[in-house]
């Protein structure tokens, strides 16, 4: 027994106490299982211990921005890894960060104590735990995670996710409080102009050359230009006149050439106008007018234009249009024809050789040779730019049946091999002449070589045209209802890049063209293909105001007369002008409903549904505010879905249209199909949304019949489209 003696320096009085009892230290036998057991949770602990420190630094440095970027634009592992982060983040990055710092704690303090009953406890114990957390459990994984923390952090996700429920009841408070003191989300990295121009210049992994620099770096200076920063002034153009003849002179030696041109603006004293004329594939020996050089768009716009505007200015843009129709006997769902722009029926009449002097204005009267069988589709006699500019439709993609049929009287063997191979195989076709959308005219140049040269006999000027071959001119749906309106003579409209052409050249307001007085020294500011609208001695206008010559041509697509039936709209882009009119059309019989049979008049009404898409919602949402008012007005009969390309995204990241809104609704509307004897309609572009559309109605009839897509599905497909209750109006 251990005594302690404490004198009292007051008296000789001795206190004893007990001796102080301490723990015996346990030492883990090596040769026993338990040993084993030991080191197995050692190494356990420190690999734990280097997951939640490298998770630490590797999660908590990935920015959100640049994770959104990785969703969409990454590697394939990259566009995988990154929405699963992204959503974890998206349960709280503070607590997610209690919750790996917590974790990490518990390790670091567990480790010591297994360290102590295999080492024999003391000093061997504490610089063992240590050495081992700090190269195993901080630095190595450390500057792992910092190269591969998205991969890293995506592969452990589900842990972590275990772990917050876990540790919920004390990192979530935490996490909570350090929310609400330094706020809920760091700002994301950004970079001021200047900045992100010297980011880019470092370059990545895959390095970008001299000019993807240059370019980029043109692009960040966009707000601060204009168009004369950038452009050749019309001054210093180079141009030719429409009869100049190119020679290989002219070519080669003198001008074009040395000053590095593939295109040259042409000017045609008889139009005061310019076209932009092509020299690839151009042989200086066939000694052509400029005139009869390929032709091209020639962009043009005001100097002062800012860059950005020019940009939205030569893109796709849509307007809104109204024509006073009084005395046509327009109904809903009516057709407006269209005719051809200047720039494609310059194209044509080139290739046919019919641009040369007054050729085009000649007179020609044409007879059918079996009217029974086929009638000309214009009135006769008429003149052959008449003909191509208001009657045959040639600005659509060239069909394949018609370079079939015009092969056979092809001017040489190799412009007939040309057109039999596109009119036949069907791969070709969808390659060379489907895929860059060649018109016509530019079949017929391809087909040729290019040479127009009446000469040489390579050209189309001997063909004999088979007429019913070329389509009459392209029809546009109206965008509104005659009985809607108080005044129906007016019709409303919807076009894209053709008619808003029109409105830049020829109002004086609100547009970036502008006017010049001397046509013969400078260009009409306008963007070509243009629209002759002044007519035959200036006779179609009067005080700025325009008599359009248009076609009204009536139509089968229309709505069921029974307000039961149910109605299922597809129109994307310009494609719901028609479904504007059908709703509005819808409204007009609602009031009358409402008025005779009071407010529960629509309640037996069956569903109209629309499916409309768009790139944002803030930028081509056509009729944007008029939709809220329908769907108020007619008490939930009508519904409207909205897929908005640019902003939304299905879960795999790729874009949202319309078609995946309908598969969305398959278990609403294969019954209103199937069992109500739905309509459906389909109006928009056929390259891709008609398509798409069919196919997941294929799909969703297949499903619903009890079948497959392509057996069930096909057949009640083509049933609908037999009985008309699958109405298609689609263009390219």
């Amino acid at each position: 027994m251990v005594s302690i003696t404490i004198m009292h320096h007051l008296g000789n009085t001795t206190v004893n106490h007990p001796p102080v009892q301490t723990e015996p230290h346990v030492h883990v036998d090596p040769h026993s299982t338990l040993f084993l057991w030991y080191i197995f949770i050692i190494v356990g602990l420190v690999l734990l211990g280097g997951v939640f420190s490298g998770l630490t630094l590797g999660l908590m440095g990935l920015d959100t921005v640049n994770l959104q970027v990785l969703a969409i634009s990454g590697t394939p592992d990259e566009r995988r890894q990154a929405p699963r982060v992204l959503k974890l983040i998206g349960k709280g990055k503070h607590t997610m960060l209690v919750v790996l710092l917590l974790g990490n704690t518990l390790i670091n303090t567990s480790l010591p104590i297994f360290l102590d009953s295999i080492v024999g406890g003391g000093l061997i114990a504490v610089l063992g735990s240590t050495l081992l957390i700090l190269i195993f459990g901080e630095i190595l994984p450390q500057s792992i995670c910092d190269r591969y923390g998205l991969a890293i952090g995506s592969t452990f996700t589900p842990l972590i996710k275990v772990l917050i429920i876990l540790m919920y009841p004390i990192a979530k408070p935490m996490g909570m409080i350090l929310d609400y003191i330094l706020g809920a989300h760091s700002d994301p990295v950004t970079y001021r102009k200047a900045e992100l121009k010297t980011f880019v210049s470092l370059g990545v992994e895959d390095k970008l050359n001299e000019d993807e620099l240059g370019l980029l770096g043109s692009v960040l200076e966009f707000s601060n230009k204009k168009v004369g920063d950038v452009m050749t002034a019309k001054e210093d153009m180079y141009t030719l006149s429409s009869d100049k003849i190119v020679d290989g002179e002219l070519v080669s030696e003198v001008q074009i050439l040395r000053k590095g041109y593939s295109r040259i603006p042409v000017y045609d004293s008889r139009t005061s106008t310019y076209t932009l004329r092509s020299l690839v594939s151009y042989d200086p020996t066939d000694l052509l007018p400029a005139s009869r050089l390929i032709a091209q768009v020639l962009p043009q716009c005001s100097p002062d234009l800012p860059l950005l505007e020019a940009m939205a200015y030569f893109q796709r843009n849509c307007i809104h249009i109204e024509f006073d129709l009084t005395g046509s006997g327009r109904t809903d769902g009516d057709h407006v024809v269209l005719f051809n722009p200047d720039v494609e029926v310059d194209r044509m009449l080139s290739v046919l050789g019919l641009d040369s002097g007054d050729k085009r204005f000649n007179i020609i009267d044409i007879e059918s040779l079996d009217p029974a069988l086929a009638k000309v589709p214009f009135p006769t006699p008429a003149t052959y730019d008449a003909i191509f500019r208001h009657y045959l439709d040639i600005s659509a993609i060239a069909s394949r049946q018609t370079i079939a049929f015009l092969s056979r009287y092809a001017p040489t063997d190799s412009a007939k091999e040309k057109l039999s191979a596109w009119g036949t195989n069907k791969e070709l076709y969808a390659k060379e002449i489907d895929g860059p959308a060649l018109k016509l005219a530019e079949v017929l140049q391809a087909a040729s070589g290019d040479s127009l040269d009446p000469i040489d006999g390579n050209n189309f000027t001997s063909t004999r045209w088979h007429i019913p071959s070329v389509v009459r001119c392209k029809c546009k749906y109206t965008a509104a209802s005659p009985v809607h309106h108080h005044e129906p003579r007016w019709v409303f409209g919807l076009s894209t890049n053709f008619i808003l052409n029109v409105k830049h050249a020829h109002s004086g307001a609100n547009t970036p063209a502008a006017e010049q007085d001397n046509a013969l020294e400078a260009v009409t500011m306008r963007k070509v293909p243009s629209y002759k609208l002044s007519g035959p001695r200036d006779n179609y206008v009067r005080e700025n105001v325009y008599k359009v010559p248009i076609h009204v041509r009536r139509s089968t697509f229309r709505l069921p007369t029974s307000p039961k039936v149910p109605i299922i709209m597809i129109g994307p882009g310009t494609g719901v002008a028609p479904f504007r009119g059908f709703v509005q059309e819808r409204i007009a019989l609602a009031r009358k409903a409402i008025e005779k049979n009071g407010p529960d008049a629509l309640k037996d009404w069956a569903p109209m549904y629309l499916f409309y898409g768009c790139r944002k919602s803030n930028e081509d949402f056509l009729y944007k505010d008029e939709w809220p008012e329908y769907e108020r007005e007619l008490k939930g009969v009508f519904r409207m879905k909205v897929a908005f390309s640019r902003e939304m995204r299905k879960p795999d990241g790729s874009k949202v249209y319309v078609q995946d809104l309908i598969h969305d609704l398959r278990s609403e509307l294969a019954p209103l199909i199937v069992d109500k004897r739905a309509y459906i309609y389909i109006c928009g572009d056929a390259k891709s949304m008609s398509k798409a559309v069919e196919e997941r109605l294929t799909q969703m009839l297949g499903e619903a019949k009890g079948g497959s897509a392509e057996v069930e599905g096909v057949k009640e497909l083509k049933m609908l489209k037999e009985r008309n209750r699958l109405m298609t109006d689609v263009w390219s």
